[in-house]
């Protein structure tokens, strides 16, 4: 793998969980198609205020945990970002930024940003492509 891919994958990352973040939100609105894709856009962007640095610092240790244990491989990097989603929406809650309780209760803003991170896990693992490549033993960051 070269560099460049993986920091490829790191700009992918946060920009994928953040829409998919937004997307949620703007779903659970309850309102029509426009107003979905244009909260989509504004959660989105908005977002990537969190899942920037819950990809630097979260993703970026899951990323060389999983290189120092060989397991650089996609499914990983999805329960990697899974866990990397349920541990900054859960810090999200214990900071007392509570979600509106008529909207969404706190198990909802978990689920939501567990989804965000394994999807974001995903992209970072499909744009990086495969962990290993050629002889056994040769991995390259």
């Amino acid at each position: 793998m070269s560099v460049e891919r993986t920091v490829l994958g790191f700009a992918a990352a946060p920009l994928a969980s953040s829409f998919t973040l937004g997307a949620a939100l703007s779903a659970s609105s309850g309102a029509d198609a426009t107003a979905v894709l244009f909260g989509t856009l504004v959660f989105g962007l908005f977002g990537l205020l969190f899942t920037v640095p819950a990809t630097l610092i979260g993703g970026g240790a899951s990323f060389f945990f999983l290189k120092a244990v060989r397991r650089d491989e996609l499914p990983w990097f999805v329960l990697a970002g899974a866990i990397v989603g349920l541990l900054s929406g859960a810090l999200f809650l214990w900071s007392g930024g509570t979600p509106d309780d008529q909207r969404e209760p706190g198990w909802v803003l978990l689920l939501m940003t567990t989804c965000a991170g394994a999807v974001g896990g995903g992209v970072f693992g499909l744009v990086r492509g495969p962990g290993r490549q050629g002889k056994e033993g040769a991995h390259v960051l």
